[in-house]
């Protein structure tokens, strides 16, 4: 039993394991809300996450970089979303095309679609933003990448300082309401996520 437990965990990453007590709080392991973490790396599986338990990509610039695999032409799916109908953003394919979506309080929506579609096979693509800085909440340039080639770019003019709201973040499905009006929950991604890696910069 134990060694298919450690083939299993190792198989899922779910090592390293942390069974301390109270040591956690002399030492405690790395967690999103610490500052000097600026590297994330989930799997798909990786769903139904509280917000504050996932990378804060508000008020700063970040990365989100996928390696992804369609079948078909007709794969689509969610590959990150954050928050929900409320507020929040998500990364997913629709119509073989990579799309950006930043629900703004639903009071403004940007979205950002990639000029070219996605590749049948392996690929890596990516949202980078920019932030303008000068204070909270501000906005800043999102651009969208299909192996490391420019497909797509636009200004998202406000971002959300503080909470999305009480939906989730998750990888390969959208739960909870949907970020974007574009797709029926869950919108379960039907390609295959290698991982996904969030960077804040």
């Amino acid at each position: 039993m134990k060694a298919i437990f450690d083939e299993e965990a190792k198989k899922y990453n779910v090592y390293p394991l942390d069974d301390r007590g109270t040591g956690r709080l002399i030492s405690p392991k790395p967690t999103p809300s610490d500052p000097k973490r600026k590297h994330f790396t989930f799997y798909a599986g990786a769903t139904r996450l509280a917000e504050t338990a996932s990378p804060n990509t508000k008020n700063k610039s970040h990365s989100i970089t996928a390696e992804i695999e369609l079948k078909s032409k007709s794969d689509s799916g969610i590959i990150v979303a954050s928050g929900g109908s409320s507020a929040g953003f998500a990364l997913y394919v629709q119509n073989g095309k990579l799309v950006y979506h930043y629900n703004y309080f639903d009071d403004a929506r940007y979205v950002i679609t990639s000029k070219e579609s996605l590749p049948i096979g392996k690929s890596t693509v990516r949202f980078d933003f920019a932030y303008d800085g000068g204070g909270t909440g501000k906005g800043g340039t999102g651009k969208l990448y299909i192996n490391d080639k420019l497909v797509g770019e636009g200004r998202i003019d406000k971002t959300v300082a503080a909470r999305f709201g009480i939906d989730t973040f998750g990888i390969g499905e959208d739960t909870g309401s949907p970020v974007a009006n574009s797709y029926k929950l869950p919108f379960r991604f039907t390609g295959i996520i290698d991982k996904v890696d969030i960077d804040l910069k």
